[in-house]
C-alpha cells in the first residue's frame, strides 16, 4: 500500500513540475509523431524536448505511456536547477515552489543513492582487499610447495646416490668374494703339490708356482 501511496504522490509532483513550468507558447520547431499537437501536454513535451530536459527514441517519438523512475524525476529536477541557476530563465513564484518542492521530494532518494553508491565503493574496496589477500595466500602456498618439491627432489637424488654405491659395494663385494674362492682353491691344489713332493727344493718351488698362480688369478678377475 505504501509503494502505491508513494508511486502516486511521485505522479501528482511530476505532473506539478510539467504544469509548472508550461507558460509556454505554441511552439512548432520539432515534429514528435506520437503525440498530437492537439494533446494538452504537447507544448509541455515540446518545451522540455528542446531545452534538453527530456529526450526522444529513434529521432522523433516521445514514447509518452512509458513510466519514468524516481531516478529520472531526479535527474530531470537537477537539469532544471542548473538551467535556472544560469540565468537563462526566471522562474515564477509558482514555478520556484513546484521546483523546490521536487527538490525536497527527491533530495533524500538521491542522498540514499549516493549512500548506497558509497556502500558500493566500500564493498568493492573490501572484495579488493580480500582477493588481494587471496593472491597472497596463494603465492605463499606456491613457495612452500615449490621448496617442498625442490627438498623432495634433493632426497630422491641422495636415494638414487645410495642405490649405486650400495650397487657398486656389492659387485665389489661379489668380486672379493669370487677371489677368496679362487685363491682357498689355488691353496688347496698347492697343498696337494706339496704333499706329492716330499723335498724341500720341490717344496720352495710349489711356493713360487702357488704365488704366480695367485697373481695369475688375481689378473684374471
Amino acid at each position: 500500500m505504501s509503494n502505491i501511496r508513494g508511486d502516486m504522490g511521485m505522479k501528482k509532483i511530476t505532473l506539478l513540475l510539467i504544469l509548472s513550468i508550461m507558460n509556454i507558447a505554441n511552439l512548432k520547431g520539432l515534429d514528435v509523431r506520437d503525440l498530437s499537437e492537439d494533446h494538452p501536454a504537447y507544448n509541455t513535451v515540446i518545451y522540455l524536448i528542446e531545452e534538453g530536459f527530456l529526450s526522444t527514441f529513434d529521432g522523433d517519438e516521445f514514447r509518452g505511456e512509458e513510466s519514468i523512475t524516481r531516478l529520472e524525476v531526479a535527474m530531470l529536477v537537477d537539469k532544471i536547477l542548473k538551467h535556472v541557476s544560469s540565468g537563462e530563465k526566471n522562474p515564477t513564484a509558482q514555478e520556484a515552489d513546484a521546483i523546490r518542492l521536487l527538490a525536497e521530494e527527491f533530495k533524500t532518494n538521491i542522498i540514499r543513492i549516493d549512500d548506497k553508491l558509497y556502500a558500493f565503493e566500500q564493498r568493492i574496496k573490501l572484495l579488493e582487499n580480500e582477493q588481494s589477500k587471496v593472491v597472497d595466500d596463494f603465492l605463499a602456498i606456491k613457495i612452500e610447495v615449490d621448496e617442498k618439491l625442490a627438498k623432495f627432489e634433493s632426497d630422491l637424488e641422495s636415494l638414487r646416490q645410495g642405490l649405486e654405491n650400495r650397487s657398486i659395494q656389492e659387485e665389489t663385494k661379489l668380486m672379493l668374494d669370487e677371489m677368496s674362492l679362487r685363491l682357498a682353491d689355488l691353496e688347496t691344489r698347492m697343498s696337494d703339490y706339496d704333499k706329492k713332493n716330499a723335498d724341500g727344493s720341490t717344496a720352495l718351488e710349489s711356493k713360487y708356482v702357488f704365488w704366480l698362480f695367485g697373481l695369475l688369478a688375481l689378473a684374471s678377475s
